[in-house]
């Protein structure tokens, strides 16, 4: 039997250094596929953050990178 596995959005709020207070963002994850594993692996494809032009850190965003791989 396959599973089908979908994209899906998931919204963190966190403290972000940059800007310095509370910061929300919605992550996009995809399905990676890894063998041999027994989990469902998903990694962040995208995000988005309403302050993103605000704290010039293209790539290094900490919340996003604290969520980047995710197991299910």
């Amino acid at each position: 039997m396959i599973r089908t596995r979908f994209p899906f959005d998931r919204s963190y709020t966190e403290y972000c250094p940059f800007i310095d207070d509370e910061q929300t963002i919605s992550l996009h994850y995809v399905f990676i596929p890894i063998l041999g594993s027994s989990f469902d692996n998903y990694r962040a494809f995208s995000f988005k953050c309403s302050d993103y032009f605000k704290c010039n850190i293209e790539g290094e965003c900490p919340i996003y990178l604290n969520h980047l791989t995710l197991r299910k």
